[in-house]
């Protein structure tokens, strides 16, 4: 009975096997329109074109490239990997379950040296779980150069030498992020060529040792953030990270015994945290101190006052009011000039601060401070009006010097040969004459005047000046005879002022 059931088996696997048999179709591509090139070859399922079976793929020279298996479409078992020039020469070998590399896959390299192995993989759901790498130079080729093995959430790896001699050997912390695995290490040892211990991460703890491969030399505790330095086993050094404020300081401490002696917070380029905090504050000062400066008397207005420049009557009226005024304008001109000096001095040095500051020999503040301070004090709390006293002194010079150009080519003419320098009125011959003696008499008045004492008297000279244009097309009868009666400059410039005509 056992006989017949098994026999029937067998039957109806042979003609499941017969059955798949018919139902594959052979299909086949090539490189050229004449079909002599074979491209691929493979089998399908019929009436699917789902790949099933053998797979094939050859060069346009008729060299084999690609050896596989596919299972339904997807690849299944063994897919080989050639380099095109002979089919004992492998690029590529990897194992394949249902679509998904399983098992070992191994990578080799072919030149002018040899066909040898790169790198051997283990795959698990298409997931690479072991991972081993060769030396690939003619001495040591074969040799393992690393491994790395992946089990649960923990990556080993292990490095050696040409040698043979193990260089590194640790376990990682294998955790998901969001552009691949990170790892972290968490217990690992570090040997020289020849076999010595040179550093160990051990409970969170890196230790370096000395040429014996005993004597630790440094520690850092990755817990606490601490670097322990060693001479011949005695603590000398210690340095602690520090994190303030998104900045990152040390505390470095020196021992003695086991003592601590000096202790002093460093940044990263080694300069003291203190001396760099009192450095910000004196910043800070200055900087308010300058702020304060800048309130008190701008940059703009120091530049017009070093730069204060007069400037003549673009208008040419004539040649003899230029030759007869510009004595005048000078004169006028010289007393200004002469109260800017005053404000000078200050502005030389104001033009010495800027908004940093200026810095000494060893980059500190405290000096600029103490400079920035004293020169806050000279400034008087009227420098200010000062300066928009002296720029309004400056622009009545300049209209004066207008009007008195203007002035001196209307009222007068030339009589004889030219270059005769008399002036000879045309009309308003009183008032013109007391022009004359009255912007005299208020040109000499300027000498040894303070501020306000010649601010008066331009104010009076522009008076006197852009009255006598005015008059010119006027009809100034009553005043005329005024200026006839008087007899002093001073009762001529009271007419001036006090007196005018619509």
């Amino acid at each position: 009975m056992k006989f017949r059931i098994l026999f029937f088996i067998c039957i109806i696997i042979s003609s499941v096997d017969i059955a798949s048999a018919q139902n594959l179709v052979t299909k086949k591509t090539y490189w050229d329109w004449g079909n002599s090139r074979l491209h691929e070859s493979f089998t399908v399922i019929a009436g699917t074109g789902t790949r099933h079976g053998s797979y094939k793929e050859y060069d346009r020279n008729g060299m084999l490239l690609i050896s596989a298996n596919y299972n339904h479409g997807a690849l299944h078992g063994l897919c080989i990997e050639y380099f095109g020039t002979s089919e004992k020469y492998i690029s590529k070998s990897t194992n394949y379950l249902n679509g998904k590399k399983s098992g070992v896959e191994k990578n080799y390299n072919l030149g002018s040296s040899g066909h040898y192995l790169l790198e051997e993989c283990i795959y698990k759901e298409d997931e690479m779980i072991e991972k081993t790498s060769y030396y690939t130079d003619a001495k040591n080729r074969g040799q393992k150069k690393s491994h790395a093995k992946l089990v649960d959430d923990k990556q080993y790896n292990t490095n050696w030498f040409q040698n043979g001699q193990i260089e590194y050997k640790g376990i990682l912390q294998v955790t998901p992020g969001n552009y691949g695995n990170i790892t972290t290490p968490i217990q690992y040892t570090r040997y020289s060529e020849t076999g010595i211990l040179i550093e160990k991460l051990d409970d969170n703890i890196i230790s370096f040792y000395a040429e014996d491969g005993k004597t630790i030399t440094q520690k850092e505790n990755l817990s606490t953030d601490v670097i322990e330095c060693y001479d011949n086993g005695a603590l000398t050094k210690s340095i602690k990270v520090l994190r303030e404020a998104g900045n990152e300081y040390y505390e470095v401490s020196l021992y003695k015994d086991n003592e601590v002696y000096s202790k002093k917070i460093v940044d990263q380029n080694g300069n003291d945290v203190e001396q760099l905090r009192k450095e910000k504050l004196l910043e800070l000062q200055y900087d308010s101190l300058y702020n304060k400066l800048q309130e008190i008397l701008p940059t703009k207005v120091s530049m017009n006052i070093k730069e204060m420049e007069f400037v003549r009557p673009d208008v040419v009226y004539c040649r003899k009011g230029l030759y007869e005024s510009s004595g005048k304008s000078s004169a006028l001109e010289t007393a200004v000039k002469m109260h800017k000096k005053e404000l000078d001095d200050v502005i030389r040095l104001r033009n010495e601060y800027t908004e940093r500051g200026i810095k000494e020999n060893d980059g500190k503040y405290y000096k600029s401070i103490k400079l920035i301070s004293e020169y806050i004090d000279k400034i008087n709390r009227d420098f200010m009006q000062k300066y928009d006293t002296l720029s309004m002194m400056k622009k009545m010079v300049e209209q004066i010097s207008d009007d008195l150009q203007c002035v001196e080519c209307s009222y007068t003419y030339y009589r004889g040969q030219q270059g005769y320098k008399d002036n000879v009125p045309k009309i308003h011959k009183n008032a013109y004459n007391a022009y004359l003696a009255t912007t005299e008499y208020l040109t000499l008045s300027l000498e040894g005047k303070n501020l306000s004492e010649t601010l008066a008297i331009l104010q009076k000279y522009a008076t006197v000046s852009s009255k006598m244009r005015k008059w010119y097309s006027k009809k100034i009868t009553p005043i005329e005879k005024l200026f006839k009666k008087a007899e002093t400059s001073e009762a001529k410039l009271d007419i001036f002022l006090n007196n005018d005509v619509e």
